[in-house]
């Protein structure tokens, strides 16, 4: 669920976006890392112009490390460690991230 938080002087909109992926499921290898790309649910938020902060990720699974997150207007990508001794995979659309955004 997308929400608008505070309309700004200039017409646009602060507000929160969830992102939701991968796309499809995604097997991260024992020791290795990879890459889980999350894309908005925009609901009322309209267009992107920027996207200012994560608030949270939820759904990773145990052992599955990050190693780092960007975000964009395009969606959020996380670069993830899989810590175990064993093949991780993530289920499609099991990962969630909160972005707070500006819009028009």
């Amino acid at each position: 669920m997308s929400r608008v938080v505070v309309i700004l002087e200039d017409g646009t909109k602060l507000g929160i976006a969830r992102a939701v992926g991968p796309g499809t499921n995604t097997t991260v290898a024992a020791g290795s890392s990879g890459t889980v790309t999350l894309s908005y649910q925009i609901g009322e938020l309209g267009e992107i112009l920027d996207a200012l902060a994560v608030k949270n990720i939820s759904g990773l699974p145990d052992g599955v490390a990050i190693e780092g997150v960007s975000v964009d207007r395009a969606g959020v990508t996380l670069k993830v460690r899989n810590t175990t001794g064993g093949d991780i995979t993530i289920t499609a659309n099991s990962v969630a991230a909160e972005v707070l955004v500006r819009t028009l």
